[in-house]
C-alpha cells in the first residue's frame, strides 16, 4: 500500500518564502522550484547518509533517473525499492494524467529519509 500526503499551497509558499525571502511573493516564480530542488539536491546528497536525506530525479532528463536513484538508495538503506519506485510513478502518473489541465510534468523531485518516509515535488507546464 502506498501513503501519499500533499502539502497544501500554503506550505509550499511558506517554505519557498524561507528560502527566498527578499521576493515579493505574488506566486510561486517560474524556475524557482527547479533551482531550490538543484540546489538542495546537489548540498544535501554528498551527505545524505550522516543526515538519513536523499534527493532524487530533477528537470527534464534528471527527473526520469528517479527508479534507478530509488534502487540504489535502497540497496544502501534496505527500504524496499520497488515500492518507492512504484510510488514515484504513480504521483507522475496522477499529475500527468488523471489532472486534467494540460500540464506536462518537467520537474520530479523524490525526496526520501532513511526511516522511509517521503515527498513529491512536481511541477508542469501547460
Amino acid at each position: 500500500m502506498v501513503k501519499m500526503k500533499s502539502f497544501g499551497d500554503w506550505q509550499i509558499r511558506s517554505g519557498f518564502r524561507a528560502l527566498e525571502p527578499s521576493w515579493e511573493w505574488i506566486g510561486i516564480h517560474p524556475g524557482i522550484t527547479t533551482s531550490v530542488m538543484g540546489a538542495l539536491k546537489r548540498s544535501i546528497n554528498p551527505n545524505s547518509q550522516s543526515l538519513g536525506l536523499y534527493i532524487c530525479g530533477g528537470k527534464g532528463k534528471f527527473s526520469r533517473e528517479t527508479p534507478s536513484e530509488l534502487l540504489q538508495i535502497a540497496d544502501k538503506t534496505g527500504l524496499n525499492g520497488h515500492e518507492l519506485v512504484r510510488a514515484s510513478k504513480l504521483s507522475a502518473k496522477v499529475d500527468n494524467t488523471a489532472i486534467q489541465d494540460g500540464y506536462q510534468l518537467y520537474l520530479h523531485n523524490f525526496i526520501l529519509a532513511d526511516n522511509g518516509s517521503w515527498s513529491v515535488v512536481q511541477q508542469g507546464m501547460p
